[in-house]
């Protein structure tokens, strides 16, 4: 059985809009709260705590 997909188009049509990040900008810091849900598409994420890098997904 084959596994769904993720809809792109039904994350549209429930308000998700495309956002691009250049190159070592920071997205959020620790400690903000959070407003919106972030989906990686394509390319790399740096996860840091405490200024100490701990993933990279």
């Amino acid at each position: 059985m084959e596994k769904p997909g993720l809809d792109l188009e039904l994350l549209e049509h429930n308000g998700a809009r495309p956002v691009q990040f250049e190159p070592q900008q920071t997205i959020f810091s620790e400690g903000e709260t959070g407003k919106v849900m972030y989906l990686v598409r394509d390319g790399q994420v740096a996860l840091s705590i405490d200024g100490e890098l701990v993933a990279t997904l």
